[in-house]
């Protein structure tokens, strides 16, 4: 193949694909391509198969970096130089779960302790993304488990 670069990109292009897609798309085929120090119409099914196993399991890449080169390589092998190799189908990168950040009653506390404005202690409601009648009718029992004598000892 003469010229990957200018032809994956033009694929990309043709398909649609934003700006941002294609730096990342040619990124990860270029990553490849340097891994095995050929152009990338040159590697073999087991090669790309080991490269994605390297990726993963040596370098460690977080399960999003490693969707982003899939799917890259995938339209690269699917478009530019085609091949009908299982390994595209076969990778998957796990989901990341990510807990969401809950505050405690003592950093909502310092947070409102900084709101000097009565309207802006509306801002948490809303973040809440509660309606004005919820937030109006709201009570510390629909907030926590824990008794509301508990609460006001802490807050004390």
């Amino acid at each position: 193949m003469q010229d990957w670069y200018q032809q994956t990109l033009d694929a990309l292009a043709l398909a649609g694909k934003g700006e941002p897609t294609q730096k990342a798309y040619v990124r990860a085929v270029r990553m490849l391509k340097q891994f095995y120090d050929k152009t990338p119409d040159l590697v073999s099914e087991a090669e790309l198969r080991n490269y994605l196993l390297h990726r993963r399991q040596v370098d460690k890449w977080a399960p999003n970096t490693l969707k982003i080169a899939h799917a890259g390589l995938k339209f690269f092998f699917t478009h530019v130089e085609p091949r009908d190799w299982p390994t595209l189908e076969l990778v998957k990168a796990p989901g990341e779960k990510r807990l969401p950040v809950v505050l405690d009653v003592s950093d909502v506390q310092r947070l409102l302790a900084c709101v000097h404005t009565p309207h802006n202690h509306a801002y948490p409601v809303y973040a809440c993304g509660l309606h004005l009648s919820e937030a109006l009718n709201l009570e510390v029992s629909d907030t926590c488990a824990e008794p509301v004598e508990a609460l006001t000892a802490s807050a004390a």
